[in-house]
């Protein structure tokens, strides 16, 4: 007699393929694999699901599954936790850096503004940093070339800190992501050259500055990127059509992410001086954007991590999509997420640097 499939094993062998491709993620363009990479975003959660599946196997004394699931499940915890070096000593001249995807659209409501002011109490902490760098935040000159910045960026500025001009202050200029330096650290302009049309879609720039600095008397580079957004809807959105409307928009950004990659890319290979580049790459570490820009370079946070490092989202951070990177000159010697501080819908990400 033939097999008989119950529709609990086709389940079980969607729910496993689906996995083994979001696992795959890693090592495939996103562009023409766009469906296997919104998977991976979720691949940690379905490791959680997958040890919880295990151990009811377990005691249900179905070992077979059991091992199955073990294993898919170990395969994410070993490429999420990989072994941290022994905690290093602080010293006062570590370098301090902080990157914050400070949500523009929240603060453009009186709530938001209000929030900001309020709250400043807790964001105490960013007044320790020596740089501080925002994604979702704009800068712009005047026709004096006096600067200006939305709200969030304003709140820091205010605090003594220097924000870093771009290079053509000639004429009224805007730019994202301004970035700014306490009064120790000399830095040079800011590169707006960096920025390029990407044609045929709807996103025309791509957000990538650098900005030169000296520390310690050694020059190094700062790039700070934010990659193409995957769209207003999100997975847990109640619109009408919101999982046709999701599906759509992550297709759209995962094309904008493989030209955007492959040509910053480009530019780091270029690089000279010791960098960091940090920033919203909107995918997690499954995914072939995080594997591509970190290649050659250390993930802070494993090597460093405190914590948890879920930057995503500020209510229920289940998922690391911003990043700091250091090259190899960089020892990073402590890297955390503060979960206070939530006047957005990411989290704060700091680390503490110096060289090696």
């Amino acid at each position: 007699m033939p097999t008989r499939i119950s529709f609990y094993g086709i389940i079980e062998s969607l729910l496993l393929g689906s996995f083994a491709a979001g696992f795959c993620a890693y090592w495939l363009n996103p562009e023409g694999y766009w469906l296997i990479a919104f998977i991976a975003m979720f691949l940690t959660d379905m490791a959680i699901l997958f040890l919880i599946l295990a151990t009811i196997f377990t005691f249900k004394r179905h070992f077979k599954r059991a091992a199955v699931y073990s294993i898919f499940a170990i395969l994410v915890f070993i490429r999420i936790f990989q072994p941290q070096q022994k905690l290093v000593q602080f010293k006062p001249d570590d370098l301090k850096i902080l990157l914050y995807n400070l949500y523009f659209t929240a603060q453009t409501t009186l709530e938001g503004q209000n929030y900001l002011e309020k709250e400043w109490k807790n964001w105490k902490v960013l007044e320790q940093m020596d740089i501080v760098a925002l994604n979702e935040q704009y800068a712009w000159l005047d026709s004096n070339n006096n600067p200006r910045m939305t709200l969030g960026a304003k709140q820091i500025y205010d605090k003594a800190f220097k924000l870093a001009l771009p290079k053509d202050t000639g004429f009224v200029a805007g730019y994202e992501q301004p970035v700014f330096f306490n009064s120790s650290i000399k830095h040079g302009k800011i590169d707006r050259r960096l920025f390029w049309d990407i044609t045929g879609y709807a996103q025309k720039r791509t957000y990538l500055i650098r900005v030169p600095f000296v520390y310690q008397g050694k020059k190094a580079a700062l790039y700070v990127v934010h990659l193409a957004s995957l769209g207003a809807v999100k997975p847990w959105s109640k619109e009408e059509r919101g999982l046709k409307l999701l599906l759509s928009q992550y297709k759209m950004a995962s094309a904008i992410h493989h030209k955007e990659v492959n040509n910053i890319k480009k530019i780091l290979l270029k690089e000279k001086s010791p960098y960091i580049l940090m920033g919203d790459f909107n995918a997690t570490m499954h995914q072939w954007e995080y594997k591509m820009l970190g290649e050659g370079l250390q993930d802070v946070y494993l090597v460093a991590g405190q914590g948890n490092g879920a930057t995503f989202s500020q209510k229920y951070p289940f998922v690391r999509i911003d990043y700091i990177f250091a090259s190899k000159e960089w020892l990073p010697v402590s890297v955390q997420v503060f979960n206070h501080i939530k006047a957005s819908d990411h989290l704060p990400l700091t680390a503490r640097l110096r060289w090696r």
